[in-house]
């Protein structure tokens, strides 16, 4: 089955729908990734098993505290219900009125979705390494970015474990940007989503996997 074919199937789901597939859909897709990947290396985290992953845990001197995990899975499920969601109403409208498109016409070919994808990460390493110096400032450390370094030995959550402020400036708006600026197609921004999501849950999970 082809994208195309894929995409219009998700697509009549949603009654052709595009706030539906637009903010709905995206959510499912933000939370679901939150939840499968995070479970991933809560198990591991959280119970030292299976011993064949645990054994790449980097610090594994440092063991976890479960009340602190939960500090941290808490704030997260916080930023993504009082930050994502308006976040994902707000790029929905401004999708709109950039002119992206939602349904059966625009879905890139490969060319396509190679170069916008390409552009795309350059426009988020650019925005998230600006605004993540900008919060180590010593004015904007202290009282925002600080709850983000109070784990010196991270967990993939930690991630989200951040003050609402940067979750929304350094952690959403780099993000968000780059689909923006080439108008991608909804399915590619879904793609973006699973690479970007995978890549900083993976990055802050403390293991170092050989693959």
């Amino acid at each position: 089955m082809t994208v195309s074919a894929v995409w219009g199937v998700l697509y009549r789901f949603c009654n052709e729908d595009d706030f539906v597939i637009g903010v709905c859909g995206s959510l499912i897709v933000i939370i679901s990734l939150f939840v499968i990947i995070n479970l991933f290396y809560a198990v591991m985290d959280l119970t030292g098993k299976p011993a064949f992953l645990t054994k790449y845990r980097i610090q594994d001197d440092q063991p976890i505290d479960p009340e602190k995990y939960k500090a941290a899975l808490i704030r997260a499920v916080l930023n993504i219900a009082f930050c994502n969601v308006p976040l994902t109403i707000l790029h929905y409208h401004l999708a709109v009125w950039r002119g992206v498109q939602f349904g059966y016409d625009g879905i890139p070919d490969l060319f396509t979705a190679v170069w916008q994808l390409i552009v795309i990460l350059l426009i988020e390493e650019c925005g998230f390494y600006y605004s993540h110096r900008l919060f180590h400032h010593p004015l904007m450390y202290k009282y925002f970015h600080k709850i983000h370094h109070d784990w010196t030995a991270p967990v993939s959550i930690t991630s989200f474990n951040t003050h609402p402020l940067e979750h929304v400036l350094s952690n959403s708006f780099p993000f968000m940007i780059g689909p923006l600026v080439v108008k991608a197609h909804l399915s590619l921004f879904w793609l973006w989503y699973g690479v970007a999501l995978l890549n900083t849950f993976n990055s802050h999970s403390g293991y170092h996997m050989p693959f």
